[in-house]
């Protein structure tokens, strides 16, 4: 990697330029144990291997050795349910692209600087899921849990220089965990020839940061939950609606910002007057906190008129963005800081197409 920067700002200091040449080898084995007992079936993984890297001077070689070993348990004691629970922990080196002791800019008021230092990072994780089916009913459910560890000898470091902020690696401990559950439970509807769904998550991340040359607790919180239902209750006429909620928050040494949400709708009508025409009416709506108790709602309308000519011939004609909106605004949380979201939308627009096929 060669990187440069020729007008850098004089208020941020570090180097200026990076030279890094990164060759590496890696010879591996992974074998793998089955057995079974009665309906559970025991998996051990043994992977292993070893890897030699070169930096060409720039900072000094490594050999490495790796082992990641892996124990699972899959239960299915009838063709409608099975459950598993698998752990495991490992070792593994650290992103080749962060070896660079010198800055580079990501944006316009971003700089990132690597690390001078190869260093192997360490985890654990457990996990558990359950799945079920009943295909002669339509009835269908999952639902999985995972907890993770991560031990890192470095740690992210933030610091503002006026307008800029540079982010680089602080030689400190990093203890990072992860908590994440999921499940959906889904039926079939045949009386209307569809099918309806919900669905549900949660997410918890805490990791240790610098800011400011501060020690940051940071812990990332979240949860959604969303249905859909879609139909055909008859030969003219069809239906597809979507709807999730989701609430995020940022919590720093203790403190926490307010939960903010975002909602989204989606509904699909498709009408088929005669054989040959296709009439589809879709709108979305958006509902969004930008600040606590502020909101910002958008709803985008499109419609569109197809005639089949024939086997080969298409004509159509789509009208998008009905209500002429102009912006759609979000902020989304990251582990230091608040990303706020103003985007410029194209306005209303009308569009004849012509589809041909061979």
């Amino acid at each position: 990697m060669d990187s440069q920067l020729p007008d850098f700002p004089e208020e941020v200091p570090g180097l200026t330029e990076n030279v890094v040449n990164t060759n590496y080898m890696t010879v591996y084995a992974d074998p793998e144990f089955e057995y079974w007992v009665r309906r559970v079936n025991i998996s051990l993984n043994l992977p292993v291997s070893y890897a030699h890297y070169t930096f060409d001077k720039a900072i000094a070689n490594h050999d490495e050795v790796y082992f990641s070993p892996s124990l699972s348990f899959d239960w299915k004691p009838n063709n409608r349910f099975s459950g598993s629970f698998s752990g495991g922990l490992g070792r593994s080196p650290m992103n080749m692209n962060l070896i660079h002791p010198g800055l580079i800019m990501t944006n316009y008021r971003t700089l990132k600087a690597g690390t001078e230092q190869f260093y192997n990072s360490s985890s654990q994780n457990v996990s558990a899921s359950v799945s079920y089916k009943h295909t002669r009913h339509g009835l269908f459910a999952n639902g999985i849990v995972m907890q993770s560890w991560t031990h890192i000898p470095y740690t992210m470091s933030q610091q503002l220089y006026g307008d800029y902020v540079v982010y680089s690696y602080a030689d400190a401990d990093n203890d990072s965990r992860m908590l994440m559950a999921m499940g959906s439970v889904g039926k079939t509807l045949d009386f209307m020839r569809g099918s309806c769904n919900v669905n549900g998550s949660f997410s918890r991340n805490e990791s240790q940061l610098f800011s400011q040359q501060q020690s940051v607790n940071s812990v990332s919180t979240g949860w959604s939950i969303g249905g859909k239902i879609n139909g055909n209750p008859c030969r003219w006429f069809s239906f597809d609606y979507s709807i999730d909620y989701s609430d995020s928050r940022l919590t720093m040494n203790g403190m926490s910002e307010s939960w903010l949400s975002t909602m989204e709708n989606e509904l699909s009508l498709t009408f088929i007057p005669y054989r040959r025409w296709q009439w589809t009416v879709s709108g979305e709506h958006y509902r969004n906190e930008i600040t606590e108790n502020s909101f910002k709602n958008v709803v985008m309308l499109d419609t569109k008129l197809i005639y089949q000519f024939n086997k080969r011939i298409e004509l159509a004609a789509s009208l998008t963005n009905i209500l002429n909106k102009r912006s759609y605004n979000y902020i989304t949380y990251s582990q230091l800081s608040s990303f706020e979201s103003q985007r410029q939308l194209r306005g209303r627009q009308l569009l004849f197409s012509i589809t041909l096929r061979k």
